[in-house]
């Protein structure tokens, strides 16, 4: 179970994720019809990284509440996924 706080910290992630998507509505919707440029490109990127590190932060505080402690080892980001 969920303490207080780390609802509260999943749901900031949820709406900065919720944010990042609508801060970048036009450049999702353009380059889903046309061929991104390189900036463009680079754009994406970097939107790809901030849903990637929100997600993982969300999935993180999953594991460290209700599973007691986080993957450990060099494979740690794949384990945290399953």
């Amino acid at each position: 179970m969920l303490d207080d706080r780390a609802q509260a910290h999943i749901e900031r992630e949820l709406q900065q994720i919720e944010s990042l998507f609508l801060e970048y509505r036009t450049l999702l919707s353009e380059t889903s019809i046309n061929e991104p440029n390189l900036v463009e490109l680079t754009a994406l990127a970097g939107v790809l990284h901030s849903f990637y590190n929100g997600v993982e932060n969300v999935f993180q505080t999953i594991a460290k509440r209700v599973d007691g402690q986080m993957p450990t080892g060099s494979d740690w980001h794949w384990e945290l996924l399953h």
